[in-house]
């Protein structure tokens, strides 16, 4: 018999998966305006928590900062981390993504924290300077952070990768749900349409400075891609 996961929202630990279903049913019984679903893989599980817009809480540990990828976004990269570890190849990957930009300052920034099996992998930041961006202020540079995230994913041959997000664009110009009036979201829609054949993609909206520690990570390295030299 196939091994199944259950995705349980607002359950007795908040939103979680569990492998078997005497923990599930120990976390909804009793429970109200609880859901819950079973599933046979982990991708699956994580698909319906990104289409009810939950996200799973994750007990990051906090590490050095690993090396950027080998093959950043066309923009330059501000930091220079070491690499932890890598992934193996066929991993559900999940990142976080954020954008930052700073009155008078000619660059967008952006923050990328990727994880696996809840440990961080790999966090870097990044800016770009195109003047026909910078009008969209940080959220060019939480676009870049999605490209970049993706980017990563192709590059260590992953099963999935569950993007985390604060604003809204990120999913809905990669969906089609949002029209496209400039270069930029008209690209990246194009890029996520590319990318979909490499992996299974997911979006998860987070509420942005409420205090969800991955959130502020990639915040906080978005801001520091500006300050860099």
């Amino acid at each position: 018999m196939k091994k199944k996961i259950y995705a349980v929202i607002n359950g007795r630990e908040g939103t979680s998966l569990y492998e078997s279903w005497e923990e599930a049913k120990a976390a909804v019984t009793g429970v109200s305006g609880v859901l819950y679903q079973g599933f046979a893989t982990q991708s699956e599980a994580l698909e319906y928590l990104a289409r009810q817009g939950a996200a799973l809480p994750l007990n990051a540990k906090e590490g050095p900062l690993p090396k950027t990828l080998e093959k950043a976004p066309p923009e330059k990269v501000a930091t220079t981390p070491q690499r932890r570890t890598a992934p193996p190849e066929h991993a559900q990957l999940i990142a976080y993504v954020d954008g930052s930009f700073r009155e008078g300052c000619p660059y967008y920034g952006y923050g990328v924290v990727i994880l696996w099996e809840g440990s961080i992998l790999q966090a870097f930041g990044g800016r770009g300077q195109k003047a026909e961006y910078l009008g969209m202020r940080n959220v060019a540079g939480e676009i870049l952070g999605a490209i970049s995230a993706m980017r990563y994913a192709r590059s260590v041959k992953a099963q999935s990768l569950t993007l985390y997000f604060d604003y809204q664009g990120i999913e809905s110009w990669a969906t089609g749900r949002w029209k496209r009036n400039n270069a930029l979201t008209k690209g990246y829609h194009e890029f996520v349409q590319e990318y979909r054949q490499y992996f299974d993609l997911f979006f998860v909206k987070v509420k942005g400075h409420s205090g969800d520690p991955l959130n502020e990570m990639a915040d906080e390295l978005a801001k520091k891609s500006l300050q860099a030299e």
